[in-house]
C-alpha cells in the first residue's frame, strides 16, 4: 500500500470513528433529554465533541500543527469572500428570536465551526499534508462531505442532506486551501456557513 493510500485510509478511519462518536453522543443525549429539540440536542453533542477535540489536540501536542496557535492570518485578503458568503443569509434581514433560542444558535454555530475546522482543516489536513497539499485538501474535502451523511439519521431527510454532502465537500476544499494559505483556522471557524 502506498503512503498516500495509508494516509487516506487513516483519515477515513478517523472520520468514521468521529462520525460514530457524533451519532452516539447525539442519540444518547436525545434519549436522556427527549424534551429537547434538535437544536439543543445537536448543540450539546457539539459541546461534547469540542471537549474531545480540545483534549486530543492539547494532549497530542497538535494545537499549533492544527493551525490553532496562530490567530492572525498570513494573507487576510483571502478571507474576504468567505466572510461575505457567511453574511449572505443575513441580507434578507433577521427575524427576532427569544434569548434562549439565540443562545443555542450562537453556541451551536461557534461549536460547529470549531469542531469541523479543528478536525478536518486542523488534524486531518495537517496529517495528510506531507502527501501533497492538493491531495490533503481533496481527501479532507471528500471526507468532510461524507461525514454529513450522518445527518440523515438525525434529521431523516435524504434529498437535502445529499445536497449538503456536496456543498460541504465544496466548502471543505475551499476552506482547506484557505487554511493552507493563511496558516490559521480561527477566521475559518468564525466564517462557518
Amino acid at each position: 500500500m502506498t503512503a498516500r493510500r495509508r494516509a487516506a485510509a487513516w483519515a477515513g478511519a478517523v472520520t468514521l470513528g468521529w462520525s460514530a462518536l457524533m451519532l452516539a453522543l447525539y442519540f444518547a443525549i436525545a434519549a436522556l433529554r427527549p424534551d429537547w429539540g434538535y437544536a439543543a440536542t445537536a448543540t450539546a453533542t457539539l459541546a461534547g465533541l469540542a471537549l474531545v477535540l480540545v483534549v486530543w489536540l492539547w494532549r497530542g501536542g497538535l494545537w499549533a500543527a492544527a493551525g490553532l496557535a496562530r490567530v492572525r492570518p498570513d494573507r487576510p485578503a483571502l478571507l474576504i469572500l468567505p466572510l461575505l458568503l457567511a453574511l449572505v443569509p443575513l441580507a434578507a434581514g433577521v427575524a427576532p428570536v427569544e434569548a434562549p433560542i439565540l443562545a443555542v444558535m450562537v453556541a451551536g454555530y461557534a461549536l460547529t465551526g470549531f469542531v469541523e475546522e479543528g478536525m478536518f482543516r486542523g488534524i486531518l489536513l495537517d496529517r495528510l499534508r506531507p502527501q501533497g497539499e492538493h491531495f490533503a485538501a481533496a481527501v479532507t474535502a471528500v471526507l468532510f462531505g461524507l461525514m454529513h451523511l450522518g445527518n440523515i439519521l438525525m434529521r431523516g431527510q435524504l434529498a437535502p442532506i445529499l445536497g449538503q454532502v456536496v456543498g460541504a465537500a465544496c466548502f471543505g476544499f475551499g476552506y482547506a486551501a484557505l487554511r493552507l494559505r493563511t496558516g490559521t483556522l480561527w477566521p475559518l471557524v468564525g466564517c462557518m456557513p
